[in-house]
């Protein structure tokens, strides 16, 4: 019998690229911001299994950063599986696949069927997970994933402490929340925020649905897209039905769908919202507009996940979760018989409570700006600033529609300044004519507020000694401006 010699060269080889490898771990030690990491990194990774499409995800306190390289362009990066990658964030465990598209995992994810995507391998950033590394058309055997594996452990360690270098200048309570969520989108430093983005983070992890209240105007339906978004169900669709929107006498059909000839001008077979959002989200906006003669059957889909077509007798399993959203408090409705309290205890399995703006009026100031750079960019013009005299004026209002109202006074606002040619807004752009700002403050909103800026440019000129420049300085506004605020406002001197 003989015994094998083993390949000396080969071991050499091994054991060079293994320290080799090692050695460029310890090298991104050397990069001080995140992204020269997360890039650096992606290279790495892309040498150890030749991958044709990489990407990392860190959540980080701005919501997530995304990188790709390795000659994947700003296209090939949406053919990805960010269900994957959500699913490897929420499990904090290693994903592969050597065929996603045949795996019965992940074959029904739309981008898997879409790209026909074969071999995957995620690899979670940080315990709880906070990011992952994804590698999708390359080798995924036991010496490549253990590498990758170290790899996500090495990035966990240096990416949290440069984020943790960051956050640390920064007074913001909301920062903790924000890691693990996609949630970018929603502004504000606020305590106020800070729990509303804790209660979201402790939900968009499970697959549980989830009742959002909250005034009209204060961020439902964002905060339903960033649930979403924030889930392993991310790839799937999210389908928004707006309940007030649909007549009583057509619910029961749009909700689960129709067979043919079971109503007039039912010609076809019809899907419904529920069919439509089949693996992903279901947000049933306004909830408590539902009729009640279709509670009880919205109840029982509810409890069981299977509905009938109307027409129908046979049952359909549904996979979908369900975010509900109402402006009105959940049990005043149930006392005005506008809700059914077992539909209520079924919806409510976590219970996320939106903040009016009044109760984040430190936030108004960093709403405005954001606001202003969207409508700007909606209009396809470059940003203005908004004056110190508006951001004063507009942290004293008050907002009865909250963000949605503010956003519209905004755009108001800078097609006012685009107009006469300035790139700045100032409080002479907020508001229309209102009365004289004489006796006592208005009770009417807008009558107040204009009250508020005529007697701001009354005090401002008393204070000048009538000094126009001096008072335009003050207020933070050009000399011209003035003049025609004055004018526009008949304020003598």
């Amino acid at each position: 019998m003989t015994t094998r010699q083993p390949d000396h060269k080969w071991v050499a080889e091994q054991v060079r690229g293994e320290r080799d490898f090692y050695l460029q771990l310890l090298q991104l030690a050397d990069h001080e911001d995140v992204r020269g990491l997360l890039l650096e990194a992606l290279n790495l990774a892309v040498s150890l299994t030749g991958a044709r499409l990489s990407y990392v995800e860190i959540r980080g306190a701005s919501g997530p950063d995304f990188y790709g390289a390795a000659g994947a362009d700003g296209e090939e990066l949406k053919q990805l599986s960010s269900g994957i990658v959500a699913t490897t964030i929420q499990k904090g465990a290693l994903t592969v696949t050597e065929s996603a598209q045949q795996d019965p995992r992940f074959a029904s994810l739309e981008s898997v069927r879409r790209y026909g995507i074969e071999s995957v391998a995620c690899a979670p950033i940080g315990e709880p997970a906070f990011g992952a590394v994804y590698l999708q058309g390359g080798r995924v055997d036991d010496a490549c994933l253990t590498l990758i594996e170290r790899l996500a452990v090495q990035l966990a360690v240096l990416s949290d402490r440069l984020l943790a270098r960051h956050e640390q200048h920064l007074d913001d309570p909301t920062l903790p929340y924000r890691r693990g969520l996609n949630a970018e989108r929603l502004i504000g430093r606020s305590p106020a925020v800070a729990h509303l983005l804790k209660r979201s983070r402790a939900a968009a992890g499970l697959d549980i649905d989830v009742l959002i209240s909250g005034p009209t105007g204060a961020g439902k339906n964002l905060v339903a897209e960033i649930l979403h978004s924030s889930s392993a169900r991310a790839n799937g669709p999210v389908v928004v039905v707006s309940c007030p929107g649909v007549t009583e006498s057509l619910f029961e059909g749009e909700l689960f769908g129709a067979v043919r000839g079971s109503y007039t001008g039912a010609t076809r077979d019809r899907q419904g919202f529920i069919a439509a959002a089949e693996g992903g989200t279901l947000v049933l906006d306004e909830v408590t507009e539902i009729p009640l003669s279709l509670q009880a059957k919205l109840l029982h889909f509810i409890q069981s996940r299977s509905y009938y077509r109307v027409g129908s007798t046979t049952s359909i399993a549904s996979d979908v979760r369900i975010i509900a959203c109402t402006n009105r408090d959940p049990k005043a409705a149930i006392e005005e018989g506008l809700l059914r309290e077992d539909l209520y205890y079924r919806m409510r399995r976590f219970r996320i409570e939106l903040p009016s703006l009044d109760q984040r009026a430190e936030d108004i100031g960093l709403l405005a700006e954001h606001l202003l750079r969207r409508a700007c960019a909606s209009f396809d013009v470059p940003s203005m600033t908004l004056r110190r005299a508006a951001r004063s004026l507009l942290e004293r209002m008050a907002w009865p529609g909250n963000v949605r109202e503010l956003a519209a006074t905004l755009e108001e606002a800078a097609a006012l300044a685009i107009a006469e040619g300035t790139d700045s807004v100032g409080p002479e752009h907020l508001l229309d004519r209102g009365p004289e700002p004489d006796g006592e403050v208005p009770s009417g909103f807008h009558e107040a507020t204009w009250w508020f800026q005529t007697r701001l440019l009354h005090d401002a000129l008393e204070r000048a000694g009538g000094n126009r420049a001096q008072a335009a300085r003050e207020l933070g506004m050009s000399r011209s401006h003035l003049y025609a605020l004055l004018a526009r406002m008949d304020i003598q001197e």
